[in-house]
């Protein structure tokens, strides 16, 4: 605080304790500069508002009686006798208690600070934090700043213990909580029976940082079964159910998500099946042009199906069929519309393309095929053997197949590359509605 004048001279302070536990007290003036004391010609000191002779400079020491006082000071200059500055002070103070001062619970990822805090007999507090030493087994201290470590036990007892010389060490119990602010599952909000959901378990830290902990958490749902976190729904009769999906973890409070099951097979469809007559001489392959989608445009062709390592023909996500020359139908792709759905319950679109080359040039739209969707509980199989494979289906229509005509171009060299080939048919599958739109030349 700025030094204040009084009534004459150059402004001054005087300071001091307002408690001592002894009789022995100090104070002093203080003055802006030295220039400023170099003005004054004298000091008078008052205690208790009586004249102290022989002190005259601008410290003050010695010893008073136990109880409450009051200390005053004033300065001489040519400007003449200025104002008596006071200040009330108590001696033989007893420290009635000292103890540690902080939070009760730290989190993981935070710092707190503790400090060491006498109390006196006149209701005064000391803050003499910088005259002990601060430790704690379950984290460390730097000055007054408390730091936990890291573990895994969400509610963490602990103690901080302060030490000085002269006299036993001070404690103070507290808490280490966890760092985890806060608990999300992940996954589709709607869950179809015959189909499954991966869910997960996301930690949210107090630095705003997350971590996928799904593997430290058991889920479970009253209404289907967990492998992991991979959920499938029990059937149910109506049209749809809802049902809570729960996650549990020793220690902490479990977190819950709320999904609908659904039991409609005329809610979604499960299988794009498209059919290619009349021209066996091919190079023809199908795709997935959606970005999100894992193999995205990696292309399905004869003897070679996209289907996951370990998995049966019904996990593909494309099945395509070798050539067959002896009937109607030459070729057969077959998208798997549930698997992608439930892979991917974002995606309002998923656009699939047919492209290829054939010997001759076909024009006029005088190519044919045909394509139809399946209903969601649909399987995909494949039968047949090497030369002769052609993709097939359990399960009924979802909606009536309908024929469509395009053109084909020449120039057929055994090249399966997209860039080598163009466009056949590119459907478009919305999910919104279970519609499929075609075009014979590019996105529908």
């Amino acid at each position: 605080m700025a030094n204040s004048t009084c009534l004459s001279g150059p402004a001054f302070s005087l300071t001091g304790d307002s408690s001592y536990t002894g009789q022995n007290v100090e104070f002093e003036l203080s003055f802006d500069s030295g220039a400023d004391q170099d003005t004054v010609l004298a000091y008078q000191w008052y205690l208790d508002s009586d004249l102290m002779a022989g002190q005259d400079s601008p410290d003050f020491s010695g010893g008073v009686s136990c109880g409450n006082h009051r200390i005053g000071a004033r300065i001489l200059t040519t400007d003449g006798w200025s104002g008596v500055k006071n200040l009330s002070f108590t001696t033989c103070v007893t420290i009635v208690s000292v103890a540690i001062v902080g939070p009760d619970t730290v989190a993981q990822g935070a710092s707190a600070a503790y400090s060491v805090i006498e109390t006196l007999s006149d209701s005064t507090t000391v803050d003499v934090t910088a005259d002990y030493t601060l430790t704690c087994p379950d984290g460390s201290f730097e000055g007054g700043i408390f730091t936990p470590t890291e573990n895994d036990n969400p509610d963490s007892p602990s103690t901080i213990t302060a030490t000085t010389e002269g006299s036993g060490p001070l404690t103070k119990d507290i808490t280490i909580t966890t760092r985890v602010v806060s608990i999300t599952i992940n996954g589709p909000d709607t869950v179809v029976v015959g189909s499954t959901g991966t869910y997960t378990v996301i930690e949210t830290f107090t630095d705003d940082t997350t971590e996928d902990a799904t593997s430290e958490y058991v889920l479970t749902c009253p209404d289907g079964t967990f492998s992991g976190g991979v959920f499938t729904p029990f059937s149910i009769s109506t049209g749809s159910e809802d049902a809570t999906i729960t996650a549990t973890r020793t220690g902490f409070a479990p977190a819950t998500k709320s999904i609908t099951i659904v039991n409609d097979e005329t809610a979604q469809a499960g299988i794009l099946v498209v059919d290619l007559f009349n021209d066996t001489s091919l190079n023809v392959i199908g795709l997935i042009d959606n970005a999100e989608v894992t193999n995205n445009h990696v292309a399905a062709y004869t003897g070679v199906n996209i289907i996951p390592p370990g998995a049966s023909p019904a996990d593909a996500l494309i099945l395509a069929s070798d050539v067959l020359p002896d009937g109607e139908l030459s070729w057969r792709f077959e998208f798997n519309l549930a698997q992608l759905i439930t892979n991917y319950p974002d995606t309002e679109n998923f656009i699939f393309y047919i492209k290829g080359r054939g010997s001759e040039a076909i024009t006029g739209d005088a190519f044919q095929g045909a394509y139809g969707l399946k209903t969601f509980n649909s399987q995909m199989v494949l039968s047949g053997s090497a030369g002769s494979y052609i993709p097939g289906i359990t399960g009924s229509n979802f909606n009536d197949p309908e024929n469509f005509n395009s053109n084909i171009a020449a120039g057929a060299n055994g090249s399966y590359n997209e860039a080598d080939l163009t466009t056949i048919a590119a459907f478009r599958y919305q999910v919104s509605d279970a519609s499929i739109h075609f075009s014979a030349t590019g996105p529908p």
